[in-house]
């Protein structure tokens, strides 16, 4: 007999139809821009700087890129930064999204740029040089690299999300292929941001509600910054998913306190399927522009898409396998009849 391992979601039918559901990036959201799904592994990392600086990304063993995208956010205000302005070692970044929302945000599939130098490295941090040659434009970048990684023990998901969220309030909705298993030791649920144009310790906040309960009352600052022309923060490299002590604290009380990178496993419950992330910015003076979800051991889609369980099957070669889609729409509400 001969088993064949299916990578369901995977295949090129189901990506068609994903693709169908991605809506056109809005100036008052976050909308997913890439899903993927498998042994995979993510690398983020941020920077804001005011001419050149380094940014890094970690390889895992034995991993290779899968894609790879550099955002970017302006400062304050309608300031272009124009296609070729920031550099990745030399090489120019062309934009392939872009919209205003307070700030202009822009986004770039750099894969082409960045993956020679990546997979013929040794495992461990790499860096990159990024160059503005128009500094007072830019507040900072942050670059995802997005690897295919065999030590992982089952399938995992990355969700990347550009935009630019509503200071007055916004949420968005996260399916589940399978009900939330606590008891799986391989279970993770982790999410990251990226802000500009924030100050701390300051006025400047932003809140983050999940599952309608307080994660923290003081995202934002200039982590991975400085001054004006770097006012920068993302949740990656260098940071830990320890969510902050004390989530009605507000401001943060020190540089680092809320480092943007949280995990979302102790606001979920047994047989969960659904997460509900809400973000607000009180001060009116933040620009949350991206985000992201690494979710090992479980497949998920945010707001209005499809997925498929079970993510994974073996079966026989030439036989017949049942699998269940569901569908949502942006509140994560079931959608039927959806052609």
């Amino acid at each position: 007999m001969i088993l064949k391992r299916m990578h369901l979601i995977r295949y090129s039918i189901l990506l068609l139809i994903l693709l169908s559901f991605i809506g056109v990036v809005s100036s008052t959201s976050l909308t997913p821009v890439v899903t993927e799904y498998g042994k995979i592994n993510i690398s983020v990392d941020g920077l804001g700087t005011a001419g050149t600086g380094v940014i890094q990304v970690e390889k895992p063993v034995n991993a290779t890129v899968r894609a790879a995208y550099l955002t970017a956010a302006s400062n304050w205000g309608a300031v272009v930064v124009p296609n070729g302005s920031i550099t990745i070692d030399g090489t120019g970044v062309d934009w392939d999204l872009s919209l205003f929302a307070n700030c202009n945000n822009y986004w770039a599939d750099v894969t082409s740029i960045v993956s020679n130098k990546i997979d013929n490295a040794s495992a461990g941090r790499i860096d990159f040089t990024i160059t503005e040659s128009q500094p007072s434009f830019v507040d900072g970048e942050a670059l995802i690299v997005i690897f295919d990684d065999p030590n992982q023990v089952d399938d995992n998901t990355v969700i990347l999300l550009f935009g630019g969220q509503d200071p007055a309030g916004d949420s968005f909705e996260i399916g589940l292929s399978a009900p939330i298993n606590k008891s799986n030791p391989n279970l993770l649920i982790d999410m990251g941001l990226a802000i500009s144009f924030s100050y701390q310790p300051g006025s400047q906040v932003s809140l983050i509600n999940v599952n309608n309960e307080r994660l923290t009352s003081s995202a934002g600052g200039q982590d991975d910054g400085g001054g004006d022309g770097g006012l920068f923060t993302v949740g990656g490299l260098d940071d830990s998913n320890s969510n902050p002590a004390d989530p009605s604290l507000s401001p943060s009380p020190a540089i680092g306190y809320d480092d943007e990178l949280y995990s979302i496993l102790p606001f979920v419950s047994e047989g969960d399927m659904n997460i509900t992330v809400f973000t607000q910015n009180p001060s009116n003076d933040d620009n949350i522009f991206f985000s992201y979800f690494f979710m090992k051991s479980t497949t998920a889609v945010v707001g209005e898409g499809i997925i498929l369980s079970p993510s994974t099957a073996t079966a026989l070669k030439n036989t017949q396998h049942t699998l269940t889609a569901t569908l949502q729409d942006d509140s994560g509400n079931p959608l039927a009849d959806k052609n």
